[in-house]
């Protein structure tokens, strides 16, 4: 049966068991040497360096794991930051539309309140004095006099009181029923795209929350699963992310 020695200088040569303690020249490099009875079985070297590469292999797994559930996790935390960005965006967008359009009404209406104020003052201020000489219980010889010459203002008064008034239907009037009408449908035109930005937000949200609940551990993952829940029943169950925004109901 062969076996395998090896000579002073490493060269590993094949032998029998005739060669067995005694001397022996090497074919590759001639040194002589003394070949022991017994050759010690030598363990292969593959079976003792698997479990190494083994260790190795699975630490690699590992770390490509590690590695990769810190990017889902990162980038889940950024759609979960930038989606409710965006929801929050379009629905304060949606809000400052709806106050523009009620702030622009109010305005019309206020300008209108104030004109009217202005001069029923003045008219019910003419008639509080004719009313008071005409309930005297002695009238004086002017009165008379006093009453023409109120009834006089009176008239004059309506007549201003017509011309300004449609020279404020005109300019002012005018002005701020077409800025209330351009704030309105500015607010249909807008609604769309705050819409839009809305569902693109709410979106990135739940992927986000569905990154991080997958890639999160502890706390972490309950919160992001408990908002996740909450934002899917909130939009596409219940529909309370669809309902409009309250606005101000001023009667005329």
């Amino acid at each position: 049966m062969n076996q395998f020695a090896t000579c002073p200088n490493g060269h590993r040569i094949t032998i029998t068991e005739v060669h067995l303690g005694k001397r022996v020249s090497c074919p590759i490099c001639g040194d002589s040497f003394l070949v022991p009875e017994v050759i010690p079985e030598v363990q292969p070297v593959a079976a003792s360096a698997a479990k190494p590469r083994a260790l190795l292999s699975s630490a690699g797994i590992s770390l490509r794991a590690t590695e990769a559930k810190k990017a889902v996790l990162l980038t889940g935390r950024v759609f979960l930051g930038l989606g409710l960005v965006l929801v929050i965006l379009s629905r304060g967008c949606e809000v400052v539309a709806a106050r523009a359009v009620e702030r622009a009404k109010s305005r019309l209406k206020l300008e209108q309140l104030v004109f009217d104020e202005k001069w029923d003052r003045q008219e019910n201020d003419l008639e509080r004095k004719l009313d008071a000489i005409r309930q005297k219980d002695k009238p004086d010889p002017n009165d008379a006099l006093q009453i023409a010459s109120l009834n006089e203002q009176l008239s004059q008064l309506r007549k201003d009181r017509s011309r300004a008034s449609e020279a404020f239907r005109q300019t002012t009037l005018r002005d701020l029923q077409f800025a209330a009408t351009q704030a309105s449908y500015s607010h249909a035109l807008n609604t769309y795209w705050h819409a839009v930005l809305y569902v693109f937000g709410s979106l990135l949200l739940a992927i986000g929350l569905m990154a991080v609940s997958g890639a999160a551990e502890g706390p972490e993952r309950w919160v992001c699963l408990a908002a996740m829940v909450i934002l899917m029943f909130s939009l596409y169950v219940f529909g309370l992310g669809w309902l409009p925004l309250p606005s101000l109901s001023l009667s005329n």
